[in-house]
């Protein structure tokens, strides 16, 4: 009821903004963007740092605009079904940033972008005076809905900043078509904002080879929604205070492509069904396939569950398919967990799990297995090259599982900080050091 009741809710105020937009009433959109606009729990005001801070595109996010706000920050976001609203009412039919970005002057969509951008100007610092906002925090400077807001914003005296979500540039793959990305957006607009905040030092590199801003803009603070996650696993208590004798084993879903078989699932499909063969053949032991929220409408969700449903695998009493539980507390629970390289996977190796890691051989002929960053650390975890071995593999671990050595957790944890985020747990504190130096002359 609750979720239909806000379904409404939005759908009335987009109707009201676009009347608002119609009337030209400048004092009526503004009015409707701080109805819609929410404060994300944190400390009472009594602890606040008196930062205000202005989310763009929250469900973009991971969890760090949360994770600033316990901090002690006072964090805002924008409902985004009304921000897009407020965009889609002056540009449409864009399926690309390139759209957006790189229009000729005259154009159609260049001329609704500066309507967009003239109207955003008179309603920002009424909005941001009824607020009392410091900053503006966008998750990537891709995002075409936030340029021109953030860029507005900063020119207003309200620092705009990119709190770069991604993390995981952990093969040359993809860190080159993340520098490619980069460098073609510098083409367009390059970065009118004050500073990029990024997570580790590989992301810093790739940014500084693109070119995009001045490194001097450009800060490795850690990344703010692990900072619980790090301090917890790294207490020596840790293992007494979860009991993972009857956890589950979970395998975090990944959706991979075009290593293997061009652009068909075949690669993914066998790392979902033969884990729930094991489950199916395990029913003393839990399994839990974990899909990112997103993903529950996604096309290969779809598609899995049709292939799991003609094998009879999809209704097993010991399997849970999640999409909604945190990944850090499952990993809390797991007995071991199972998927291709990821931050969820780094995460469960620096929290002492064991790892299965399917490098099947036919994966390690492909070309990008060259350049693929972690080719000389497999040992660090239980890597398997078939589905056989994927099988005995981990139902081995399930009746022995492994210790490992202090050897091992430190290279797991060198890993870790050089792909993830640092180990000391200051993330928040450092990125809400450099807000509030870099936040201090907003004029609201």
């Amino acid at each position: 009821m609750n979720r239909i009741l806000q379904k409404v809710t939005v759908v009335v105020g987009i109707l009201m903004l676009r009347t608002a937009l119609v009337m030209r009433a400048k004092l009526g959109i503004v009015s409707l963007f701080w109805l819609y606009t929410h404060r994300i729990k944190g400390r009472r005001t009594g602890q606040s740092s008196g930062l205000r801070i202005l989310v763009l595109a929250h469900h973009e996010f991971r969890g760090e605009p949360e994770a600033l706000a316990l901090g002690g920050a006072q964090v805002f976001y924008i409902n985004p079904s009304i921000q897009n609203a407020y965009t889609d009412y002056y540009v449409k039919n864009i399926k690309h940033n390139i759209d957006y970005y790189g229009v000729k002057p005259h154009s159609h969509t260049y001329q609704c972008r500066q309507r967009l951008i003239q109207v955003l100007n008179q309603i920002l610092p009424i909005y941001y005076k009824w607020l009392r906002i410091d900053c503006v925090l966008s998750h990537d400077l891709r995002a075409w809905r936030n340029a021109d807001w953030g860029s507005i914003s900063d020119k207003l005296g309200v620092a705009y900043i990119i709190l770069y979500r991604e993390t995981f540039l952990i093969d040359k793959k993809t860190y080159d078509i993340s520098l490619t990305r980069h460098k073609k957006l510098k083409q367009y607009l390059g970065f009118d904002g004050r500073a990029f905040l990024v997570s580790n030092s590989e992301t810093k590199r790739m940014l500084v080879e693109s070119q995009i801003t001045n490194p001097e803009k450009i800060y490795v603070t850690g990344n703010s929604r692990m900072d619980q996650f790090v301090v917890e696993t790294q207490d020596t208590n840790y293992k007494a205070r979860y009991d993972t004798s009857a956890g589950p084993v979970v395998l975090f879903s990944t959706v991979y492509r075009n290593w293997i078989s061009g652009d068909s699932y075949e690669y993914t499909d066998r790392l979902h069904i033969t884990f729930a063969e094991i489950a199916k053949n395990n029913s003393f032991n839990q399994f839990i396939i974990k899909f990112k929220p997103a993903h529950q409408t996604s096309a290969y969700w779809l598609h899995l569950k049709d292939k799991l449903t003609q094998l009879d695998l999809i209704d097993l009493s010991n399997m849970t398919i999640d999409f909604s539980t945190d990944a850090h507390e499952l990993i809390h629970i797991a007995k071991g967990v199972v998927g291709v390289i990821s931050t969820s996977t780094l995460e469960a190796a620096l929290a002492g799990k064991w790892v299965i890691l399917p490098a099947y051989k036919d994966l390690q002929c492909s070309p990008d297995w060259v350049n693929f960053g972690l080719k000389n650390h497999l040992h660090l975890f239980n890597t398997v090259i078939d589905d056989n071995e994927y099988r005995t593999t981990l139902e081995h671990l399930l009746q022995s599982p492994i210790i490992h050595s202090e050897e091992v957790m430190h290279e797991r944890k060198v890993l870790f900080e050089r792909w993830v985020s640092t180990l000391d747990g200051q993330a928040t504190k450092r990125t809400l050091d450099i807000l509030q130096t870099l936040c201090s002359q907003s004029p609201y």
